[in-house]
């Protein structure tokens, strides 16, 4: 577990503060705690920023935050954005990152690598990684690999995993995300971000998105459709009804070549220990889903997990 009062050397280290939006996830927010708790890496604050959660999340967060140093607030928001927000201005570290509820840091040095990477790259303002996907249960079943290089037109066929990006504190608190998107936007947020920022990818799995019905993405696609098209009309003056048919080949072909480079990732979850109380399914069984399933199959095939 982080320590609450790092000293010694340990104090001579950034801070790195994780900032959680959060609202009635308390089925899974425990495991979000839990990933970042057990982190390897000694100067953590996590902050928490709920939107007045009427199920478990309160009695987690208080059991939670005598185990390592977590601040919290309840409060009404405007919704996510409005809360990222509100973390990130109240953030005290020199480095910050974005892991929502429901989603968790993958291995246990995850902030470790990422202030190294820092360290080495000091004209780096973002640090950013790849991504598993994971089942309700927290199961990894898929690797997706980040682009090495983020730009406009790397963008335009392909985002970054959100729970994997770690911000200086100046980029965090300089720029703020945009109220009127709820799906979209991180997607807007790095497109903003690339034309002033400079992004350093490092080849790790950092993080891990879950992937369940209920979720966002999948309970409302549609109207996160709709905002795709809205920003990709705002950033590059793109027309659904002109530009469909290329750009569902071009993100097919993109998301295949993603598939192939992280089956070659597999062995990354086996040698790492998990930092969550998650599951490692049997190697061939992992090649199947990470090759051959869509992602809406295998969350049909796991909504009772």
């Amino acid at each position: 577990m982080t320590s609450p009062t790092p000293d010694g050397a340990a104090a001579d280290r950034p801070l790195v503060t994780i900032v959680t939006p959060s609202f009635n996830k308390g089925s899974f927010i425990e495991d979000g705690l839990r990933s970042v708790a057990g982190q390897s890496y000694p100067r953590i604050e996590h902050v928490v920023i709920d939107g007045g959660s009427t199920d478990r999340t309160l009695e987690l967060l208080r059991r939670y935050e005598s185990i390592y140093t977590l601040r919290w607030r309840s409060e009404p928001d405007a919704g996510i954005s409005d809360a990222v927000n509100k973390g990130f201005a109240s953030a005290r570290g020199e480095i910050i990152g974005w892991l929502n509820a429901d989603d968790v840091y993958c291995a246990r040095d995850t902030v470790e690598t990422v202030v190294r990477t820092f360290a080495k790259r000091p004209q780096a303002s973002i640090v950013y990684g790849d991504c598993a996907y994971m089942s309700r249960a927290g199961r990894v079943f898929r690797i997706v690999p980040a682009m090495a290089r983020v730009s406009p037109r790397g963008l335009r066929h392909h985002s970054i995993p959100q729970s994997a990006v770690f911000f200086r504190r100046r980029v965090a608190q300089t720029h703020a995300l945009r109220q009127d998107l709820h799906y979209l936007l991180d997607y807007e947020y790095w497109l903003r971000l690339c034309r002033t920022e400079t992004f350093v990818y490092v080849p790790k799995i950092l993080s891990a998105y879950r992937v369940y019905p209920e979720s966002k993405s999948f309970e409302r696609a549609r109207r996160a459709e709709e905002e795709s098209e809205q920003v990709l009309r705002e950033y590059f003056g793109l027309r659904g009804d002109r530009t469909g048919l290329w750009r569902a080949v071009r993100n097919r072909s993109i998301a295949l070549g993603l598939r192939l480079r992280g089956f070659g990732r597999l062995p990354e979850v086996y040698e790492d220990g998990l930092a969550f109380p998650g599951g490692k399914p049997p190697r061939p069984w992992l090649g199947i889903q990470q090759l051959v399933l869509p992602i809406g199959v295998f969350s049909r095939l796991r909504r009772a997990a």
